[in-house]
């Protein structure tokens, strides 16, 4: 993202609507007049975009890190590289060895990591550069922390998701959705769900 800039999605999202149409009639403004100028490297100004997943803050992971756009060369995402990298470098010092252990790549890189790196340059980064926050059902209409009964038709681990009866009882149109993510959960602890990535990659 830092290198190429534009729009990054999980192989399990859907795109709903085009997206630049989509942010406009939402009053969200891009760094130029183009799609071209929204990775244009010589822009003054950058800005990352991130949705919300519900509207409970102190859900871990209410900011998902399924999908971001963002301007080329964000100084943001450099933050989420220096973290990963301090947390590694901890778990190699000797004195550390012994009780510390480096955290799992979704504490590493993941909605937790996300969150706090987003907290810190709200803090102290560029004020040019900007993070937007975009509104809850925008790109994550499907909050998986929302209860059994729509996961059941929703969430790509279950043997009963259906995309047109989720995207339909979700009211996706009527919320404007530009996304939506069926979260195949395929990473478990510090490593891979074999039995999620065997479920979805079954012929329907």
């Amino acid at each position: 993202m830092y290198m190429f800039g534009g729009i990054y999605a999980d192989l399990d999202t859907e795109c709903l609507r085009p997206t630049f149409d989509a942010l406009r009639s939402n009053n969200i403004s891009l760094p130029g007049k183009s799609e071209t100028e929204f990775t244009d490297g010589s822009s003054m100004s950058h800005v990352a975009m991130f949705g919300r997943m519900g509207s409970d803050q102190t859900f871990d992971h209410h900011l998902p890190n399924a999908w971001m756009a963002a301007s080329v060369r964000h100084p943001f995402f450099l933050l989420p590289l220096e973290f990963a990298k301090a947390e590694i470098q901890k778990s190699k010092r000797i004195l550390h060895q012994l009780w510390y252990d480096y955290p799992s790549a979704e504490q590493l890189t993941g909605p937790i990591a996300l969150a706090k790196n987003i907290r810190r340059y709200q803090v102290c980064g560029d004020t040019l550069d900007s993070i937007i926050l975009l509104p809850d059902g925008l790109i994550y209409p499907f909050n998986w922390n929302e209860g059994q009964e729509i996961r059941l038709i929703c969430s790509a681990e279950k043997d009963s998701f259906n995309e047109s009866s989720c995207k339909e009882t979700l009211g996706v149109g009527v919320k404007g959705s530009i996304f939506i993510t069926y979260w195949s959960h395929t990473h478990r602890g510090k490593g891979s769900d074999d039995e999620n990535i065997d479920r979805i990659s079954q012929d329907k």
